[in-house]
């Protein structure tokens, strides 16, 4: 297990350990993105492409403590592919 931990909480059991493996397998290969404090922009996590809805967040930074909205602050695309433009 390559997952770091505090060991004070004691062994990880099997059936722990297992479920963890399987979860960093199932996102290696998933795009993943910072999820960041709306009022000071600290990172908070990492959020990965099939996280949808809504997650409650605390900031060690500023302590903003509150849910936001994940399809409100995910990160814009900035190519200009695909854009019309009136003429």
């Amino acid at each position: 297990m390559d997952e770091r931990y505090n060991d004070r909480f004691g062994p990880v059991s099997a059936e722990t350990a297992r479920k963890l493996e399987l979860s960093r397998i199932e996102t290696e290969n998933m795009e993943s993105r910072d999820l960041r404090c709306p009022i000071c922009g600290y990172r908070i996590g990492t959020v990965y492409t099939d996280r949808k809805g809504h997650v409650s967040i605390k900031c060690r930074k500023c302590k903003f403590d509150g849910v936001i909205n994940l399809a409100y602050f995910r990160r814009q695309k900035t190519g200009r592919a695909g854009r019309v433009h009136a003429r």
